[in-house]
């Protein structure tokens, strides 16, 4: 995700400049798609290259279950960062929600079909909600704007609602717990969100072409009633409320006179290359089978193992210095279990045989590994 994050920050000031904001903000959509790449299950492939381990007699390691080494400091630690990330959207939001006690209901209001509110805590417009979104009103609203750039604001908070945004910066606020660690994504979720708000911009420009002007003057006082928001907006933080005015007003003004129409190509390259990043970098052995026509050659490693264990070292064989060589085809199942166990080519006595069996049979590997025959060697030799 970090690097898909980083691509689109390097191309975000050329796509704004050449294709729009509307396309820019579509771009945002891989970033999801990235993050679920790594968690869709791998197609399955023939023909292992075969994994040697070497067994010696009186290793601890071959009698005991091998689970890979890792720090669980690290894991605390960022788990620690992701609930404390969702715990303060849910304090905030619930403490938002509360306050909202002290709104006053706007019993009608044109081309907003949902409840509005005035609210005494807020300076700017801004919508609120998930499932049934709110429009939020400064209490002097109809004092500070005039009637047409009323219009238009409100129609800039009706493209967030019809376009999902307040669901999709749910996503994004998510996405950003659980990668807290890394600066991109901080970067990347406040480009995210202020390439959201120009494409509202661009989405009002759109139907109302001769309203530039009287839309820039609207942008400019709630930059100016913004300001005072600050404290209300770090104190009640949540991702599902876009307040207008809210982003670099600097950019916004710019790219009221940069527009571009919309094409859904670039959305449908960022589907194209994601699958080829599915098939060519999780699937690379049925890529190469597709490719080059190979139907029953095709090579893959064998993965790491969740567990692993050693065979032991048989007793008669130590005693009579047997060494000796015991490799393996198997296959993993759904449920990361290794079945179908049997043995291709042994340059030892039989005696190791069972132990070699015995031993994968207690192997457990990521269920996203699941295909059919994988290549395991057990090396038996003497101290």
């Amino acid at each position: 995700m970090a690097i898909t994050c980083a691509v689109l920050l390097l191309l975000r000031a050329p796509v704004l400049r050449y294709l729009g904001s509307r396309i820019q903000y579509s771009l945002w959509f891989a970033v999801p798609l990235a993050s679920i790449l790594p968690w869709l299950p791998s197609l399955p492939a023939t023909s292992g290259i075969t994994t040697q381990f070497t067994v010696t007699p009186g290793i601890v390691q071959n009698a005991d279950t091998f689970i890979a080494s890792q720090s669980y400091l690290w894991l605390w630690v960022w788990m620690a960062g992701v609930a404390s990330l969702l715990v303060w959207m849910l304090i905030t939001t619930f403490s938002f929600y509360r306050s909202l006690d002290r709104a006053q209901c706007v019993k009608e209001i044109s081309d907003f079909p949902l409840k509005a509110y005035r609210f005494s805590a807020i300076h700017s417009p801004a919508i609120i909600g998930l499932i049934r979104p709110s429009l939020l009103l400064p209490t002097d609203f109809e004092e500070r704007y005039s009637e047409r750039q009323q219009a238009l604001i409100i129609a800039h908070e009706r493209s967030h609602w019809h376009r999902g945004d307040l669901q999709f910066n749910l996503l994004a606020y998510v996405l950003l717990a659980i990668n807290w660690f890394n600066p991109i994504a901080w970067l990347a979720y406040r480009s995210y969100r202020q390439d959201q708000e120009l494409a509202c911009d661009a989405l009002v420009i759109e139907r109302y072409p001769h309203d530039t002007k009287t839309y820039a003057e609207a942008l400019l006082v709630s930059s100016l009633a913004f300001s005072k928001d600050r404290k209300v907006a770090v104190q009640f933080g949540t991702p599902h409320l876009n307040h207008y005015g809210a982003h670099p007003m600097k950019q916004r003004l710019k790219y009221l006179t940069n527009q571009h129409g919309y094409s859904y190509v670039p959305l449908l390259a960022v589907f194209a290359v994601a699958a080829a990043a599915w098939l060519f970098l999780m699937n690379s052995a049925t890529a190469n089978q597709l490719f080059e026509g190979k139907s029953n050659t095709i090579e893959h490693s064998t993965p790491p193992a969740i567990v692993r264990v050693l065979p032991l070292y048989p007793e008669a064989a130590t005693e009579q210095g047997l060494e000796g060589t015991v490799e393996l085809r198997f296959d993993i199942t759904h449920a990361g279990t290794t079945s179908n166990i049997w043995i291709e080519i042994t340059g030892s006595d039989e005696i190791f045989h069972d132990a070699a069996v015995n031993a994968l049979k207690h192997w457990r590997f990521s269920p996203e590994y699941v295909g059919e025959d994988y290549g395991i060697a057990f090396t038996f030799e003497r101290e």
